[in-house]
């Protein structure tokens, strides 16, 4: 942003300013004047307390405290003031730079690793690390085999006080309270042959849930824990997420032939899906083999297209949800997989070849490419960001939980799972 436009816009809200009146009782981060949005009345009124012009209420001051981020002394986001830097990111989500969720993050305390392997069809175990005590580096900081998952935990996406399991050699959904480590209800079972593979809450009182094997999603009513509809998608999908109201969902068009006994990829395909009528929007071309995906903080969607671990080469599909359209295309090389970016952009990659790979989502350029891959002592087969923008990667193959420097490569702290860490989850 040029000087000049940034005096425009501080002019324009100084003007705007004096026909406005103070508002106490504000809702949520950013939103000031307490209307259940956060507008340019919101920056506004930051802009007038930031220079003495009007006295917030402590409900709007702490509405309108949203930078810096990570914040000081604790804090995940938020001085204790109210400056013009918190005016500037308020108005960053009025244009539509920064997702508003970026606003009200919460200090993560904890990991959830899903361990996987063991005998097949036998129960997998989750293993809860306190964050805070594996980079003081105490022993008790991870406690192994907490409680029990299905065969193959795949997928954990936690809401509140409960983490949601997709156990993919089970075929179920598994709701655990994170309190007490006791399913609150039976598996929700998904079918025979199903084989489901991640999950999204878009927040609908339903959970959506990928079926590689069916070519569908699963649709359940989180209220009564039934499979209430199942949506045709593309061929073999496995990634699913979901932003502005809607899901997506990553079709792999993974084949494997077992008499040739070789594995094929046709178009990889993404399903938008509306959320409310349960119906697919639209199909996106995208890369080969299209497995993970993540939200920016703009509230883009970044899609792992892992290409097929030799002669064609990964790539991150880039999806604006706004106009559900492909806007960007960055070939990172190597075979990427999961995807984790920190609340400035920073992206790291899981890459079973090749370790860790990482660009910025921000500018699209590669920052970590797969022949400098951070190896981390082990087989990478996920990576997950902490609200404060520290990165945790799962070593398959050596049965811990590591933090890292994406910037050196240095692992900073490590914990001890169960066997077979394959996938994590950050409360």
């Amino acid at each position: 942003m040029s000087k000049g436009f940034k005096l425009g816009v501080f002019a324009f809200l100084a003007l705007a300013s004096l026909l406005l009146a103070p508002v106490c009782g504000a809702a949520v981060r950013g939103d000031v004047d307490g209307d259940g949005a956060v507008t340019i009345s919101d920056a506004v009124l930051a802009l007038r307390a930031s220079v003495g012009l009007t006295t917030l209420s402590p409900e709007s001051t702490e509405a309108a405290d949203v930078a810096p981020r990570p914040g000081l002394q604790g804090r995940a986001v938020g001085d204790g003031a109210v400056t013009v830097s918190d005016v500037v990111r308020i108005l960053q989500v009025v244009v539509g730079l920064l997702d508003q969720s970026q606003l009200s993050p919460v200090v993560n305390t904890h990991l959830y690793a899903l361990n996987g392997r063991t005998p097949f069809g036998s129960p997998g175990t989750v293993s809860v690390v306190d964050i805070e005590g594996m980079l003081a580096k105490r022993q008790d900081a991870s406690v192994v085999n907490a409680f029990t998952a299905g065969a193959v935990p795949n997928h954990m996406v936690i809401a509140g006080e409960l983490g949601y399991i997709v156990n993919s050699v089970s075929n179920s959904l598994q709701i655990v309270d994170l309190r007490t480590h006791k399913d609150v209800r039976p598996p929700i079972y998904l079918g025979d042959g199903t084989n489901p593979m991640q999950v999204a809450l878009p927040g609908n009182g339903k959970a959506y849930v990928s079926l590689l094997l069916t070519d569908e999603v699963a649709v359940v009513d989180l209220m009564s824990g039934s499979v209430v509809n199942r949506i045709k998608v593309g061929k073999a999908p496995t990634g699913v997420i979901s932003a502005r109201g809607k899901v997506y969902v990553t079709n792999t068009a993974f084949s494997y032939d077992p008499v040739a006994n070789k594995v094929t990829y046709g178009k990889g395909t993404v399903s938008v899906i509306d959320a409310g009528t349960d119906r697919v929007l639209k199909t996106l071309d995208v890369g080969m083999n299209p497995q993970f995906a993540a939200v920016d903080p703009k509230g883009r969607i970044h899609v792992a297209c892992t290409g097929d671990y030799g002669a064609t080469p990964g790539e991150i599909a880039v999806i604006d949800p706004r106009a559900d359209a492909v806007v960007a295309v960055l070939p990172l090389g190597g075979a990427p997989g999961p995807i984790a970016i920190s609340f400035d952009g920073r992206a790291c990659v899981a890459d079973t070849v090749n370790g860790v790979t990482g660009y910025d989502a921000n500018t699209l350029t590669v920052t970590i490419p797969p022949e400098r891959g951070l190896k981390l002592g082990g087989s990478v087969f996920d990576v997950k960001v902490d609200s404060m923008g520290r990165f945790y990667a799962a070593l398959f193959d050596k049965d811990k939980v590591v933090a890292f420097d994406p910037s050196t490569g240095e692992v900073l702290a490590e914990a001890p799972t169960g066997s077979g860490p394959q996938a994590l989850a950050v409360k």
